[in-house]
């Protein structure tokens, strides 16, 4: 279709929200992910730091998705090769879109995972693999499962260009996690440092003035295992414990270990290859997120949790970096960015794409987007999990063996015994908490769910959510006639004037006298956009009233630009041909 006609976008009017001048502009694109993603090549080449997406995952279920106009399912024998070469097109325009320092992140599972990889190694090249995570995304087992229970999902991380070491200056550069955020430091002493974790006190190879004896707090002498060495001599040794650095268990006879504090290490830590949903939520947790959203008026399986994409986020980029999802789905990542940006005064700006299939960008998306950033009106339940313990036989049982000698008999009646204390035990911890927390909450849930207990406090709420803020503009792909005749050319210009908006960041139209040329502005920066050449004068006399740099584009059937015109104003403007700025990039990823 785009050797007969050529994507642009064309912006929603009505759609517009502006809640804040100061804050960045956000992007939803309408239609088909690869029109936006040819649009985008020309609006965004080299501009994007994270790309995160969430494909379908090709289970093979009925409707899952579609390639040609046509649903793919199990019975369809090339349902992979449908698959990846509907993905490989689309990522060959999406690492176009990369800064050299921009990373990819891929939601996928296992039906795709080993196919996925080698594609994107073909693609981005198998040295810029940097990672695949293990994301837990449920958080109780299913024990009716045939085989395993399923308990993750994966995210592959591709980089534009790895760092080859950590003090390269081009390359995709990790941002390390909060430090708060890191659950392993704790404070079991009461050490006025504060929290801390420990590390091994040993290190590969022998050398003589590293190995001798450490005595514990309890008298257990303890030595380095074979082939290995204390890491400090014993000088050094003997005045990390006299700072109370060294750690031998509550008990004092464990074997030791360095205390690290958390005071003392680097402002964050690096992030893990398996993230729990406890850290960055589960497949539920993104449930009940949409559920706010439409008081279950619609249903949407397995969103995203907003958590898992703040993280991805964090770790990758700045707090003014370009986010894009060309599969938005439910716009996830558009509200995990708005909140990020409450979070941390950040100044992040997302374009997401997605078609509008079953009404999904009008209805489910945009709506998302929308009471994300303005707040809306909201009747539900705020839940609190206030106790969950697994309840397994196992669990139970744990501990009880025969002794010895012991018959049958009192085993089985010495077992039945602990059964019952144990549960007794159970339903008191339930009682308990129940009563501690009853006056607090309108009414506690019990539920037993895949062998787990959990008790839950219901709060009634009718209130208004308050909006995390934002702008957010609306576009559909359309399309123009790519026949290279003069009235299409002239007329890719007057329909792409929006891209180009796009391309600068400025969405602020001024006002001019002449219908020939129009200016659009951000700050101090301004787009000048000339549709006839008899209008260059007047566009100069207007552009030295003002205080500021200007991008501008000069209608052309060919490439010039009228560079000799604007001789007086080189240090103030640069110039471009419209629609060929456009047409050469069309012609590159269309060939």
């Amino acid at each position: 279709m785009c050797k007969e006609y050529l994507p642009i976008l064309k912006e929603v009017k009505e759609k517009e929200i502006l809640t804040d001048e100061n804050k960045p502009m956000n992007i939803l694109i309408e239609g088909d992910n690869y029109h936006a993603l040819s649009a985008l090549n020309y609006t965004h080449s080299g501009k994007i730091d994270i790309i995160y997406i969430d494909p379908p995952y090709n289970t093979g279920k009925a409707k899952e998705w579609k390639y040609n106009d046509n649903y793919v399912d199990i019975n369809d024998a090339y349902r992979h090769s449908k698959w990846l070469n509907m993905m490989e097109k689309r990522l060959k325009l999406a690492k176009n879109l990369l800064s050299i320092n921009g990373v990819l992140f891929i939601s996928i599972d296992d039906n795709e995972i080993s196919q996925l990889k080698l594609l994107c190694e073909n693609i981005f090249n198998e040295r810029n693999f940097v990672a695949n995570i293990i994301w837990q995304k449920k958080f109780s087992p299913q024990n009716d499962a045939a085989y395993f229970s399923n308990m993750h999902d994966y995210i592959l991380v591709f980089a534009k260009k790895k760092k080859l070491s950590k003090n390269d200056s081009i390359g995709w550069n990790r941002i390390l996690l909060n430090r708060v955020e890191n659950k392993s430091y704790k404070n079991p002493d009461n050490d006025k440092r504060g929290l801390w974790t420990s590390g091994d006190l040993t290190a590969e190879g022998p050398t003589e003035n590293c190995i001798y004896p450490i005595i514990s707090s309890s008298g257990i002498k303890h030595m380095p295992p074979n082939g290995k060495r204390w890491v400090f001599t014993k000088d050094n040794y003997s005045i990390l414990l006299k700072e109370n650095r060294i750690w031998f268990g509550k008990k004092g006879n464990s074997f030791p270990r360095l205390k690290r504090f958390l005071s003392e290490v680097q402002d964050g830590y690096v992030p893990n290859t398996i993230w729990f949903h406890d850290e960055v939520g589960h497949t539920q947790e993104g449930k009940q997120e949409f559920n706010e959203f439409f008081q279950r008026e619609i249903d949407f399986d397995y969103p995203k949790p907003s958590k898992l994409i703040k993280r991805i986020i964090q770790i990758g980029a700045s707090k003014k970096c370009t986010v894009l999802d060309f599969f938005a789905g439910t716009g996830t990542t558009g509200q995990a960015v708005l909140s990020l940006n409450k979070d941390d005064n950040g100044k992040r700006k997302f374009i997401l794409c997605t078609n509008n299939e079953n009404n999904i960008c009008e209805k489910i998306t945009n709506v998302r987007l929308s009471k994300s950033i303005k707040g809306f009106d909201f009747v539900g339940k705020d839940k609190k999990v206030l106790l969950e313990m697994n309840l397994t036989f196992s669990d139970i049982y744990r501990d009880i063996k025969q002794k010895k000698n012991e018959s049958n008999e009192k085993y089985y009646k010495r077992k039945e015994e602990k059964f019952d204390e144990r549960i007794k035990a159970i339903v008191r911890e339930i009682d308990k908490v129940i009563l501690n927390n009853e006056d607090k909450y309108d009414y506690i849930e019990k539920e037993f769910l895949n062998n787990t207990i959990r008790i839950i406090g219901v709060i009634i709420i009718e209130d208004f959510k308050k909006g995390l803020g934002g702008n957010l503009k609306y576009y559909k792909t359309d399309f123009i006639d790519a026949k290279p005749t003069d009235k299409n050319k002239k007329k890719l210009t007057v329909e792409a004037t929006e891209m180009l908006c796009i391309k600068e960041d400025t969405f602020e139209e001024v006002k001019t006298k002449n219908k020939s040329l129009k200016v659009f502005k951000n700050g101090k920066k301004y787009t000048g956009v000339i549709y006839d050449v008899m209008s260059i004068d007047d566009f100069k006399d207007f552009a030295k009233k003002i205080d500021g740099k200007f991008s501008v584009y000069v209608f052309s059937l060919s490439d010039d630009t009228y560079e000799e015109e604007f001789d007086d104003m080189k240090n103030k403007i640069k110039l471009s041909p419209i629609p060929e700025a456009i047409l050469r990039v069309y012609r590159r990823i269309f060939k």
